[in-house]
């Protein structure tokens, strides 16, 4: 997991849709979309689960994340403080499923 700035809504991510780093959003591996143009894919717009350290928060897939492996997320700063307690870094040991 890695924090995360997504677009804004006037410049969205691959799902089209916008948002702030105080917003409760991620963007997803690239494996899980088909194609260069998320728009269509049937991720976006729905919600993972992630758990780290005993917390959990309910995040909304607006984005896919080029660099990430299969199971890495990028994380907006709000959600992605309220789980790790910092700003930045890299962390494993997160645990996430689609809802």
């Amino acid at each position: 997991m890695t924090p995360y700035t997504p677009g804004p809504k006037d410049a969205p991510g691959s799902c089209g849709i916008g948002a702030d780093d105080s917003q409760d959003v991620v963007a997803i591996s690239h494996v899980y979309f088909k194609g260069k143009n998320g728009n269509g894919n049937p991720h976006c717009g729905k919600k993972v689960r992630v758990k780290y350290h005993g917390k959990t928060v309910e995040l909304k897939i607006i984005d896919l994340c080029n660099a990430c492996g299969e199971h890495d997320l990028d994380i907006a700063i709000k959600p992605f403080q309220k789980l790790s307690g910092v700003k930045d870094g890299k962390h494993g040991g997160v645990n996430w499923e689609f809802l």
